[in-house]
């Protein structure tokens, strides 16, 4: 059965300004009074919680369905207001309730599992993430179970291995595409309860989520191919000449929760398949397309991937591959500074072929070429909103454009934040900047702790929220990052992380002020 419906309650309980994101007055006053109390009442919440499902199920089942409900409230309450941080989790269990309402089946089936409501209630209060996972399927309730034999080692064979359960001869493309949501969301499941549980290690969990998602990619492009094939036959392995470029944090193997996906697809120059030019361009878009599609649509099983293919060469926004040949003409000719630093960054995600082992050894020999470091310079500045001008500018003054408040946990695209250490990065490397840069092993040293840094608190944010972001984080999630970073409490935390981004920022304002533009 689908328990997929939109989302209308905010993510995380953050403030009473959450409220404004909601109409239900039971859900104000629920809020307001979480926020309010210093301890609180279980048949205060009681009461709210049924009030609204009172208004909200229809008369014929109303009664049954609130007696379940009221039932599982007295049996999960009691170990959920008696943790460290019960306000978050009450309002996550209202969260829950309501995109599973009104299902009979998947209430019945909590009501029978009370051995799993201790971790029912970590996730709670830790998750909205999580929670939306676990609402959509009620097969996910086994991976609570404390017994649940599980071990994620680092191995992706273990990601291969389930989604190779999926039989799909005999069935629809949606068919297949739900079978394929289904064991994802599982598998993605997995890896952030083993974080929330402590069970696995944050750094080890990104490597987790890269190793589904190649695994993911792998399985996607081979249902596309037998989608395709079942019109068309072609002469080879079809699969043999798909190369596929992966930037970012999957190239990395460091992929959060809510990670998308920087892809490039490149095709071979010929193939023997086609004999028209034009018929064989057209065909590998379409293909692309369609990967990309199974990927990011969004159906009653959720989504597998965001894909983001901004950094395909060429001068086309439609176009979402390209061939080989002009693959290497736009790294030569065409590309911006910032998208050589990109390319380094990348990596072919399949080496399965003549085709792209060739691929990755042309992507290599491309990364070797030296960056114009006064274009990139250039190109930074403008990023940042710094206008050149006669006279000498003060760099130390510089201030982001101002396109959208961020919260204070965010250091992707905040000045000093983690763009501008990817810049550090090769800029120290550059003999025309660390020359002329002074306690040079030191800057190095800063950057590469603060890398890292911003790296756990980015992990543990997208483990926390699928798509908002509020303002302030849940109590148990500042404590989960206190502790793994070692600060004090959350001022000290919010402190450190401005102290970062300042020294960062100067250090990139250090080079322009000593790099002369040629």
């Amino acid at each position: 059965m689908n328990y997929y419906k939109k989302n209308h309650l905010p993510e995380n309980l953050s403030s009473l300004n959450d409220i404004k994101k909601v109409n239900d007055k039971t859900i104000n006053e629920l809020i307001i009074y979480l926020i309010k109390s210093n301890k609180i009442n279980q048949k205060r919440i009681e009461h709210l919680f049924l009030k609204y499902f009172d208004q909200k199920i229809n008369n014929k089942i109303r009664k049954n369905y609130t007696l379940l409900i009221s039932q599982f409230l007295n049996q999960l309450l009691p170990i959920l207001l008696n943790q460290n941080h019960p306000k978050q989790a009450t309002f996550q269990l209202l969260r829950f309730l309501d995109q599973i309402s009104p299902n009979f089946e998947y209430l019945e089936k909590l009501l029978k599992k009370q051995f799993i409501y201790t971790n029912l209630s970590e996730i709670l209060s830790f998750s909205g993430h999580i929670t939306n996972l676990l609402s959509k399927d009620e097969k996910l309730l086994e991976v609570l179970d404390p017994y649940y034999s599980f071990r994620l080692n680092g191995n992706i064979t273990i990601y291969k291995n389930n989604f190779e359960k999926i039989q799909y001869s005999l069935d629809t493309e949606e068919i297949i595409l739900n079978k394929l949501r289904k064991i994802h969301r599982s598998l993605k499941f997995q890896i952030i309860t083993s974080v929330i549980t402590s069970a696995l290690k944050i750094e080890n969990a990104s490597y987790e989520l890269s190793l589904l998602a190649r695994a993911t990619l792998e399985k996607t492009i081979e249902i596309a191919y037998y989608l395709i094939n079942k019109k068309m036959k072609f002469k080879e392995n079809f699969l043999d000449q798909i190369g596929l470029l992966a930037y970012g944090r999957l190239a990395n193997n460091t992929l959060t929760a809510n990670s998308d996906l920087d892809l490039v697809f490149i095709y071979p120059n010929q193939n023997s398949n086609f004999s028209n030019p034009q018929e064989y361009t057209k065909f590998y878009k379409d293909f692309s397309k369609k990967i990309i599609n199974m990927l990011s649509a969004k159906t009653s099983e959720g989504i597998l991937y965001e894909v983001d293919t901004k950094l395909n060469p060429s001068f086309n926004k439609d176009d979402l591959c390209c061939k080989m040949s002009d693959f290497l003409n736009f790294h030569e000719k065409h590309s911006h500074a910032w998208e050589k630093i990109a390319l380094k960054k990348s990596d072919v995600v399949f080496k399965n072929s003549k085709f792209q082992t060739s691929l990755d050894h042309l992507v290599k020999k491309i990364k070797l070429k030296k960056i114009n470091i006064h274009a990139l310079l250039s190109e930074i500045k403008s990023m940042r909103g710094i206008k050149s001008n006669n006279e000498k500018n003060n760099f130390l003054k510089t201030k982001e454009k101002k396109t959208k408040l961020i919260n204070w946990y965010e250091t992707k695209y905040s000045l000093g934040g983690q763009r501008d250490i990817e810049f550090l990065e090769y800029l120290y490397t550059s003999k025309q900047v660390n020359g002329k840069i002074d306690n040079l092993n030191e800057k190095i040293l800063f950057v590469k702790t603060s890398k890292q840094f911003y790296y756990i608190i980015d992990q543990f944010i997208n483990v926390t929220f699928s798509s908002e972001k509020p303002e302030r984080l849940p109590n148990k999630v500042i404590k989960y990052l206190t502790q793994y970073l070692n600060v004090k409490d959350l001022g000290n935390l919010q402190k450190k992380i401005r102290s970062k981004k300042n020294e960062i920022n100067k250090y990139l304002n250090e080079i322009f002020k000593n790099t002369v533009h040629k």
